[in-house]
């Protein structure tokens, strides 16, 4: 009788986790365009979600739906 001894294999990335970490990375970008964009908000002194009001207020909304993505 002979045992054989195979190796795990590698699972490719899966769909959700490329979804997952694009997501995370556009969130984080969206976030720092608005923080470029919006030089009248200051970071430490607003909370996030101020981002989202105003003329620039779709890429804040883009940035929260990335997040939930993730």
């Amino acid at each position: 009788m002979s045992l054989s001894i195979t190796s795990p294999t590698r699972s490719p990335i899966a769909g959700s986790d490329v979804v997952a970490l694009s997501s995370s990375i556009a969130f984080v970008a969206l976030v720092a365009l608005l923080h470029l964009i919006r030089s009248d908000l200051a970071p430490r002194g607003h909370v996030l979600s101020e981002y989202a009001l105003g003329p620039t207020g779709w890429i804040m909304t883009l940035a929260f739906l990335a997040l939930a993505a993730s």
